[in-house]
Order: C-alpha cells, then sequence, then structure tokens
C-alpha cells in the first residue's frame, strides 16, 4: 500500500502545480485517503474558491492506466488487467469469475453483456475496477459492506449501479468520471458519501439522498451536468465545498433544517440554478459563501405554503412581436413564464387618397401611432346600382329576360334567365312486372306537369313448382297431396287435366285444392296442369289394385336427447305420402322412456331407451337419452 500512496502523492504534486510550473508544497510520503477526500477537482483544472484563507488541497485523480496491475487491484495480489483479459479471450462466452485475492471473501463476475456482480462479504478494493469501459452494470450483493475509494472511477460505459443495504460509506472517487451513469440506489444504511463520489457523472440525471446519511464530502456531485432532480432528506448534518459545482442542469434544491454544516461554493457555476430553498432562517447560510449571484436563496422555507406569484418582465410586446414574463413565488421560487401578447398596431382613422367609383378601387392610408408604421386599405369599387327596367319569366324550356339601367352612370345591361328545366318528382311504378307485362315506371314534373315513362323491368318468366314427381294410388283412392306453387306474379292455373280419366280423374275446389281419384282400372296416366300464360307440367299417376305399401319412413331423428320429465312428438311422414299402412311406436325400455300411439314421447328416468317407428314393413329407429 505504500507504494500505491507514494505514486498517488506524486500524481497530487502534479495536480495541484501552478500556472507558472511551480509546485505547491505539499508532503505525498503520509498522504491518506482521509486528506484526498477533500480535495475538489474539475478536469485538471483548478477550482478556486472564495475563501482562500481556508486550505482546500484541489488535486486531479491520476489517470488509471488500463495495462498496469492497479487498473484492477491493489497490490497484494488481485490479477492485473493483461491477465483478466487473456483469461476473457480464452472464455469469450462464458462471464468471468475472480477474487480479490485476499481473506475477504469477496467474488466478481463479469458477464459477456457487460454486467458486473460483486458478491461475498468483506468490502471492495481500492481502484478494483478503475477505467474499466467492459463494465455497463454493477450489483453488489447484500454481504458486501464496503467499496473502496475509486473502484469504478472512470469506467465510462457503466450505466447503473445497485448498492445493498449495509454499505455505510461511499468513499472518494468510486464513480468519478463514470459518464454513461444514469441510475444509482443509494441504500438506507449509507451514512456519509465521501469526496468526488460521484464526480462528472454527467448522465446522472436525479438523486435521492437517504435520511441515514449524515455527510456529503466536497465535490461528490461536481460536474454532473446533467443532474436535474435533488432530494437531500432530513438528518443531513455536513455538505463540503463545491458538492454540486458545475451542475448545470439544476434548477433548484432543497437544504433540510438539519444541515449545520456546509462548505464553500458548494453550488458555485450551476448555470441553472434560480432558487435554493432552505428551512433554516437567513442567520444560518449566507447565500455569497455557497452559490452564484444568479441564485435567489429562499429561507426558513415551508414546504406546505401557498405561492405568492409576483410577475418579472422579461421581454416587452411591441405592435408586432410577443413579450414574456415569468411569475416567480416569493416564498420559494417557483416559477413559470407566459407570453405577452403582441400589442397590435394603434391605426389612426386613415385617409382616403383615391375615391372609388362604380368600376374602379379606390385607396385609403393609415398610420400606426404607436410605431408609426403604414397601411394600404383598398377601397372597393362601390359598383354599379343598377334598376330593373324589363323582365320576362323563365319556363322549363325556354328561357327569361331581365334588362337593367345603372342610376349613377347610365351603363345597361341584359341578363339571360335561363329555362328552369323540369321538376321531375322521383321515378315510382306505376305498372308492375308480370307474365303478361313488363314494369313501367313514370315521374311528372311539378311545374309543367309533364310526364315521362320508362319500362324498367320485361316481363316476368312463368314458373311453377309441384311438390310431387309422381303419385301411387289403391283403385278407388282419392288423394289431396299434390301442391301447386312459385306461379309468377299475374299467373295463375288455367286447366286441369288427365290423358286417362278411367285410370285417374282430376278436379279443382272452389278453394283450388287439387282432388286425384283412382279409377276402377289399374295403370298409368298423367295429371296435366295448364297455367294462363301457356306454361305446362305434368306428374304421373299410378293405380294398382293393393294398398300402396310403406317405402321410406322420413322425418324421425336418429338420437335425442331429453331432461326428465321432459316431452317430445315424433313427426314421422311416409313414403309415398299416399300410404295408409298404420304408424306404430314402441320403445325398449318404458321405464326410462315412454311413447303413446301418437308418437309423443315422455322421458321418464336417467338412461337410454330406443324408440322403433313403424309403418307396414319399414322400421326406423330414435336413441332416446335422458340425462
Amino acid at each position: 500500500m505504500r507504494n500505491r500512496r507514494l505514486a498517488l502523492a506524486a500524481a497530487l504534486l502534479l495536480a495541484i502545480t501552478s500556472a507558472d510550473g511551480a509546485a505547491l508544497a505539499v508532503s505525498g510520503a503520509d498522504f491518506s485517503s482521509e486528506e484526498v477526500s477533500e480535495a475538489v477537482f474539475d478536469e485538471g483544472e483548478n477550482e478556486c474558491l472564495d475563501n482562500q484563507d481556508e486550505v482546500q488541497e484541489q488535486v486531479q485523480t491520476p489517470e488509471m492506466d488500463q495495462s498496469s496491475e492497479d487498473s484492477f487491484s491493489d497490490a497484494s495480489g488481485m490479477e492485473t488487467a493483461a491477465e483478466w483479459q487473456n483469461e476473457e479471450a480464452a472464455t469469450a462466452d462464458e462471464a468471468l469469475v475472480f477474487s480479490d485475492g485476499e481473506d475477504t471473501g469477496i467474488t466478481y463476475t463479469l458477464s459477456d453483456d457487460g454486467k458486473l456482480v460483486i458478491s461475498g462479504t468483506g468490502s471492495i478494493a481500492d481502484d478494483a475496477f478503475a477505467g474499466n469501459t467492459k463494465i455497463t452494470s454493477v450489483v453488489i450483493s447484500e454481504g458486501v459492506t464496503g467499496i473502496g475509494s475509486r473502484a469504478f472511477t472512470g469506467c465510462t460505459n457503466l450505466t447503473s449501479v445497485t448498492i445493498p443495504e449495509g454499505v455505510t460509506v461511499i468513499d472518494g472517487m468510486t464513480f468519478g468520471n463514470c459518464t454513461s451513469l444514469t441510475s444509482v440506489t443509494i441504500p438506507g444504511t449509507v451514512t456519509s458519501i465521501e469526496v468526488q463520489a460521484f464526480w462528472k457523472c454527467s448522465s446522472l440525471t436525479s438523486i435521492t439522498i437517504p435520511a441515514s446519511v449524515t455527510s456529503i464530502g466536497s465535490g461528490v456531485f461536481q460536474g454532473c451536468t446533467s443532474l436535474t432532480s435533488v432530494k437531500l432528506s432530513e438528518g443531513l448534518t455536513r455538505i463540503g465545498d463545491q458538492t454540486f459545482g458545475r451542475c448545470n442542469a439544476l434548477e433548484t434544491i432543497e437544504i433540510p433544517a438539519s444541515l449545520t454544516s456546509i462548505g464553500n461554493d458548494a453550488f458555485k457555476n450551476c448555470a441553472k440554478l434560480r432558487s435554493i430553498r432552505c428551512y433554516a432562517n437567513s442567520s444560518t447560510w449566507q447565500p455569497r459563501y455557497i452559490c452564484d449571484s444568479n441564485t435567489t436563496v429562499y429561507y426558513s422555507y415551508n414546504p406546505n405554503h401557498t405561492h405568492s406569484y409576483k410577475s418579472h418582465v422579461i421581454k416587452m410586446s411591441g405592435c408586432t412581436y410577443s413579450g414574456s414574463e415569468e411569475e416567480i413565488c416569493e416564498f420559494c421560487g417557483d416559477y413559470y413564464t407566459k407570453e405577452t401578447p403582441a400589442l397590435g398596431h394603434d391605426w389612426n382613422r386613415g385617409e382616403t387618397t383615391e375615391d372609388a367609383s362604380c368600376e374602379s378601387d379606390g385607396e385609403k392610408t393609415y398610420t400606426c401611432r404607436r410605431c408609426g408604421d403604414k397601411k394600404k386599405e383598398t377601397i372597393p369599387a362601390t359598383g354599379h346600382s343598377w334598376v330593373r327596367s324589363w323582365h320576362e319569366d323563365a319556363t322549363c324550356t325556354d328561357d327569361g329576360v331581365d334588362e337593367y339601367t345603372c342610376r349613377y352612370c347610365d351603363t345597361e345591361k341584359r341578363t339571360t334567365i335561363k329555362a328552369t328545366g323540369h321538376k321531375f318528382s322521383a321515378w315510382a311504378v306505376t305498372q308492375e312486372a308480370t307474365v303478361d307485362e313488363e314494369e313501367v315506371q313514370t315521374r311528372t314534373c311539378s311545374a309543367c306537369g309533364e310526364q315521362e315513362t320508362k319500362i324498367t323491368r320485361d316481363r316476368l318468366q312463368p314458373t311453377m313448382k309441384l311438390n310431387q314427381s309422381s303419385i301411387v294410388l289403391k283403385t278407388g283412392q282419392k288423394t289431396k297431396c299434390l301442391k301447386v306453387t312459385g306461379l309468377a306474379k299475374g299467373d295463375f292455373i288455367s286447366t286441369w287435366s288427365t290423358d286417362n280419366w278411367s285410370i285417374a280423374d282430376v278436379s279443382v275446389s272452389s278453394d283450388g285444392t287439387c282432388n286425384i281419384t283412382a279409377g276402377k282400372t289399374t295403370g298409368k296416366t298423367r295429371i296435366h296442369i295448364y297455367l294462363n300464360s301457356g306454361y305446362e307440367k305434368s306428374v304421373t299417376v299410378k293405380v294398382q289394385k293393393t294398398a300402396v305399401k310403406t317405402t321410406k319412413i322420413k322425418g324421425v331423428p336418429k338420437t335425442l336427447k331429453l331432461k326428465k320429465n321432459q316431452k317430445y312428438s315424433l313427426k314421422p311422414v311416409l313414403k309415398p305420402v299416399t300410404s295408409k299402412e298404420k304408424i306404430t311406436y314402441k320403445s325398449s325400455s318404458s321405464k326410462v322412456v315412454k311413447v303413446d300411439s301418437k308418437g309423443r314421447i315422455t322421458a321418464k328416468k336417467k338412461g337410454t331407451a330406443v324408440i322403433m317407428v313403424k309403418a307396414g314393413k319399414k322400421t326406423v329407429k330414435c336413441k332416446v337419452t335422458v340425462k
């Protein structure tokens, strides 16, 4: 460790060398980390404090050489940068795991994506990862209680840090110059943040100091140029010199009442810092020691106060341009900016410089009473004042006419009134299409009564549908099964006839029902149906001596699902329709499903039964499941 101290002392001597090359007398032999914690840095340039009588050692942290041993460890045995890089090249697809070489039990794991996980117990060594640009995030596990000085300084690609409960001190320059760091969470066990711990973390936008922290060292957030939000908790007692120096994005900050010591220039060179809100009274702090003249310090700050805004003119409004004002609260400095609208020109009444005539424009000039600008306004030509001398109305088909004379200049004009054109109503169907007539539409002019007609649809084609293509009857049997439907509009049945009345005859009831009667002679004949339009269809009738037998039973579902006590009626249809065979019903289990002679089913209890429907020699089955 003595070798490191000597090296650091030498670097400190170089950093505080004056402009003319003369070095200040600083002893480096016993320069400790505690002494370094009081130094204030800014990119190698000395920040001169207001009170030069108070000794504030200003030094530049030495740049860390990634090729040296101290780039990753102290001199006590931790791996060198070269060793780490060689091992990383050999295991490109695996995370790197190594220890600090001491009896602290600290283990480090660096993944290919740049995530560094630190676990174990004890403290992270000084300069452990200084200058390592491969690290993008750091997760420190619980059990680690200390972070050495400059442990992560110069890790310019580091973006986030997780510090566990148990860490009590964030040491000097721990995260100094981590220019990509945007997120860091300080646990509630930290009591002190040492000198320049977050120096030049230029991407850090917000920080919350927990109530456990009592001291923030010099230059801790100096050069954090993106920092816009800082929360200092009650319990903080000390802020060092230039702690927030050059925080150019910071606009306001609250100082808790517990603070008893604040260093010189704590908020110096904060270009946007408008207000410092102190819970203490004005006898505690003097603004000239801690901030620039553009910053207002508000004492005895009460966060629950009611804003009282006062206007401050930033830019006066003019005739053609807007101005702006700031409304600033006199108790806390809260502010908002509002635009004051342009005043607009204050024109006089104007002067007519050229009179207007019937056909020529005139001109009028106005002058602004405020700025002297001038504008010209066109006075429109007055136009002719016409008096009608003759009029003839227009009709639907013929033009009308108007004649006029100007009362001022005797100019004459004649205007044609265009024929109005017919005002036809909407087309309306006056004759619907039938099998004999086309569809005709008519429209009528409401002005003159003229009509127009057009054919919009041809005559309808004759159509006819028969529900039977053939009929079987026993001699002497009668049926009304033949139905005729689907006739086109305007068409109707004109004639029924049979080819052989002794086999089958046909007649029509007064209600239009077709009655077919089988004769005593067996054989086949055709029944013809003739429409008024001339369209004709026929059906074959077969007459036999024997009764018509059932060839098929339709209309019976194959399966049914019923609930207990639910009823259902079967409606079988026999083919041919002229079959007179009796339909019978039977259940395979009347205890489950009961069926009567009319096909009415009653579900009795849970189970399955088959209903058999029979007509002649044809049988169909319906499987009924009772839930």
